[in-house]
């Protein structure tokens, strides 16, 4: 998988970036697959390591090759969004 050196940047790859807590932990893992798979790993690899199954493996790979870094966001689910009342809050 090819990744420019600007979108690498990009991506948060160190514990250092993630001190924070403030990133959460599925695109942390989403970053990390597509960091692996830019440095040669293969999808059998990253189950071996726990990065995921073969199939979210694929899927986060796949989306990065289609839609570069908007790829690692979550879609929006379909339906109505939630909605909480004044007097659940």
């Amino acid at each position: 998988m090819h990744t420019e050196s600007s979108e690498k940047t990009k991506i948060p790859c160190t514990a250092r970036d993630f001190a924070t807590f403030s990133t959460p932990q599925k695109l942390v893992r989403r970053a990390q697959i597509v960091l692996r798979a830019a440095d040669g790993w293969t999808n059998q690899q990253m189950v071996k390591a726990g990065l995921g199954t073969g199939v979210t493996i694929a899927l986060w790979r796949t989306r990065f090759a289609e839609l570069r870094l908007d790829g690692l966001k979550d879609v929006p689910k379909p339906g109505r969004p939630k909605q909480i009342s004044k007097e659940k809050e």
